[in-house]
């Protein structure tokens, strides 16, 4: 009868098991980070992010402030998708307490349909 040898992977090539995981994360988090430090275009739809800790009634009164028209909201409100003409109006918003104007394909899909 032969006995099968099995062996234990070295501590050498277990991280190695684990390398396109964490570069695959690596990569993911970068497009995250430039999507959403990306300058968007002054004009157009966008998604604007607030805290989650914000409230909900400020959230639209800030919105309400940088003259722009609210197209969706997120089940939870602290997105909000808004159209606008104004080139000024995301730095409005980010004068508010608005974490980010990005773009809305970015913000998970919320774009008009």
């Amino acid at each position: 009868m032969t006995r099968s040898r099995q062996t234990e992977p070295t501590a050498g090539r277990a991280w190695l098991d684990v390398l396109p995981a964490i570069l695959l994360g690596f990569a993911g988090l970068l497009v995250t980070i430039a999507m959403t430090l990306a300058r968007p275009s002054p004009e157009g739809t966008f998604a604007v992010v607030f805290p989650p800790w914000a409230d909900r009634d400020a959230n639209f009164a800030a919105v309400a402030t940088a003259d722009t028209v609210i197209v969706r909201e997120s089940m939870a409100g602290s997105v909000l998708v808004v159209r606008s003409d104004n080139p000024a109006f995301s730095e409005r918003l980010r004068a508010t307490h608005a974490i980010a104007v990005i773009n809305p394909g970015s913000a998970g899909g919320c774009a008009e349909p």
